[in-house]
């Protein structure tokens, strides 16, 4: 009985202290505008990050860094774009089987007149190579992606024509590049791809922007075979017009899960939402809404198939401003939040990673209209906890959410939550669109067990049809989301 107990401290040690997030560190430390953070991990557990610093309004260059501590310490920036007079941006960088980077960006974005292309650069372990064009002709408005397969063969993807365009990219494979390839050049609609993932046949998953000629853009999903070296045709998964903030992940069975940031009404302005979708060996699932009002959305996949999420979410409904940045991950079968990070300004295009046991995160934030740097965050992944099952909810104990009751429910049903610790508490229903339905608690909160009736009805005490819709708790900086059904 003493081992047992033992045992059961030193495994709740392990996952307390697995739930916090470090302290932010600064990468960058400039006193210009630092953006547009990408970071990869090679095969030793070394973090490359690379990012676009502003020198000028039309004057960028290309920065890179590195840790060799899990993000402890990080090297002098270097410059990597070799540049003194052009704008750079959108860099993306990946590590193969042998450790050499890899890195492109866009090139030449505005300021002289001409079409922008997208650059290149390899570090082979001594030294990085000079950039050079490999778009020839293609310019790009927008650099996509870099993707590593196990093969070693390196996909740089752009996107070319606004859009009205296409997906344009090419592969470098023993060091010797393929001609560029659109994959659906004969095709009447348009695509943009936002991110693309390499499974272990060497497949590539990839979310995109999917125009068809008689509807707007549209989040859609598409898969190149790698044997049969052909592109399939696209699924679309959105209802309505999508934003910026898409990614992909590949979980143990290399099913793919998207998350991206969609419209929920038609409204001017219209409001948005999270939305998460994932393929089961046979179909995509229907889109569930996680978060009203995002602004940027990434997901990673761990080994025991609990799904991580870090948003840049908005100061405040219908604002621009991003000040958050809220983690969630769905351990226990529900989707929890937490609010890990808060600027004084700014922050946002969060990029996630996991290594080993750990989880990183790297962002920008700015702490005033005229200078930004890039931030580094991690925390480990709750490995014991999730093999054992020994222990639950640990991270989110400060609140409980019951599953309302009855349920499905007719004319109305009971929620239950439960707070360890009271602060300011919020309760919405929203519908699957993600359209805030009812508000049934906004005000500071007591420690205590809680019970709110929902009667079926809407802001305007209006009775809302049959189906199912969505409860979100939040708590000071706590989130829980769980569904329901109304039958009528």
């Amino acid at each position: 009985m003493k081992l047992f107990i033992l045992i059961f401290m030193l495994v709740m040690i392990s996952v307390l202290s697995a739930q916090e997030w470090s302290e932010p560190i600064n990468i960058s430390n400039t006193e210009e505008m630092d953006s547009n953070p990408e970071f990869c991990i090679d095969n030793n557990g070394v973090l490359h990050c690379v990012w676009r610093l502003q020198i000028e309004a039309n004057f960028r260059k290309i920065y890179y860094s590195k840790s060799e501590d899990e993000g402890e310490t990080w090297s002098e920036p270097l410059n990597i774009s070799q540049n003194n007079e052009l704008w750079m941006g959108l860099p993306h960088i990946v590590s193969d089987s042998q450790n050499n980077l890899y890195v492109a960006y866009l090139h030449n974005v505005a300021g002289t007149g001409d079409t922008p292309r997208i650059y290149f650069t390899k570090f082979d372990g001594t030294s990085w190579c000079q950039p050079y064009c490999i778009s020839e002709q293609y310019g790009g408005v927008g650099m996509s992606d870099v993707v590593v397969d196990n093969n070693d063969r390196v996909y740089v993807f752009w996107h070319w024509g606004g859009l009205e365009g296409e997906i344009y990219y090419r592969y470098l494979e023993n060091d010797e590049w393929s001609d560029i390839i659109c994959p659906y050049e004969n095709n009447s609609d348009h695509y943009c791809l936002a991110e693309a993932v390499s499974d272990d046949n060497n497949n590539l998953h990839c979310i995109i922007d999917h125009h068809p000629e008689e509807i707007g853009s549209r989040t859609s999903y598409i898969k190149y075979d790698y044997y049969s070296d052909t592109w399939e045709d696209a699924i679309i998964l959105a209802e309505r017009r999508c934003q910026q903030g898409k990614d992909i992940n590949l979980d143990t069975n290399d099913f793919p899960h998207l998350v991206w940031r969609e419209y929920t009404n038609d409204s001017i302005p219209p409001n948005d939402g999270t939305f998460y979708s994932y393929y089961d060996g046979a179909n995509f699932s229907e889109p569930e809404i996680l978060v009203e009002d995002p602004w940027w959305q990434v997901i990673e996949i761990d080994g025991n198939n609990v799904i991580h999420i870090v948003e840049a979410e908005k100061y405040d409904t219908g604002s621009d401003i991003v000040k958050n940045l809220v983690y969630y991950n769905n351990s226990n079968n529900i989707w929890e939040g937490n609010i890990i990070f808060e600027s004084d300004n700014s922050a946002g295009l969060p990029k996630i990673d996991i290594f080993e046991d750990k989880l990183y995160l790297i962002f920008f934030n700015s702490n005033d209209v005229t200078e930004s740097d890039i931030y580094f965050m991690q925390k480990e992944i709750d490995t014991i906890a999730s093999e054992e099952n020994i222990i639950q909810d640990i991270s989110h104990n400060n609140i409980k959410l019951s599953q309302n009751y009855p349920n499905p429910f007719n004319p109305q049903t009971k929620i239950n939550f439960s707070l360890r610790k009271g602060g300011k508490t919020t309760l919405k229903i929203f519908n699957v669109k993600g359209q805030l339905v009812k508000l049934l608690v906004n005000e500071h909160k007591q420690k205590g067990d809680h019970s709110v009736i929902w009667n079926g009805t809407d802001m305007q005490n209006r009775q809302v049809s049959s189906g199912v819709y969505y409860y979100r708790l939040q708590v000071e900086n706590r989130v829980k989301t769980k569904s329901l059904t109304l039958v009528k």
